[in-house]
């Protein structure tokens, strides 16, 4: 059986309504991450952009309520705000709705730096430059900011 047997081209618009559904049914997607899982699964791309359009007209899919999930969701994962933007940038989300989730979003970003470094770090020896150059760098590869990183920083101090 070769590859082009295995992966057969799926183009009834009803199972790949019902395999967008199930995976909808999970969690949100963003429609471009949704759109590549189901061509990974077979399907004819005609039908699934019109299927797309359908989903997004319906309100089953819209990347508004991607984006704004994923912020969401990485700050409570003690994320910083470089590393969602960069996943939703990942996915084709416009950069007019990233700004917008940003802007609906009311956590506070260097409240949560702070946190981070206080759960990685509770003992931590601010004094010794390689100490305060691990925690710098455990904050920068979660995705904050220098600012929220010097606060971070600054606020264990006080």
């Amino acid at each position: 059986m070769t590859d082009e047997e295995a992966i057969k081209t799926i183009v009834d618009p009803k199972v790949l309504n019902k395999m967008a559904i199930a995976l909808l049914a999970r969690r949100e997607h963003a429609v471009q991450e949704l759109r590549v899982k189901l061509l990974r699964r077979g399907a004819c791309e005609q039908v699934l952009d019109e299927l797309l359009n359908t989903l997004q007209k319906n309100g089953y899919l819209s990347d508004v309520r991607y984006a704004e999930m994923l912020v969401r969701s990485r700050f409570n994962k003690s994320n910083g705000p470089i590393r969602a933007r960069q996943e939703l940038k990942q996915f084709q989300v416009p950069s007019d709705i990233i700004q917008q989730a940003f802007d609906a979003f009311d956590g506070d970003w260097f409240e949560s730096a702070k946190a981070a470094r206080l759960r990685r770090f509770p003992d931590a020896d601010l004094d010794d430059f390689k100490a305060k150059a691990k925690q710098m760098r455990f904050l920068a590869s979660r995705g904050f900011t220098s600012e929220q990183i010097d606060y971070a920083l600054s606020a264990a101090l006080d």
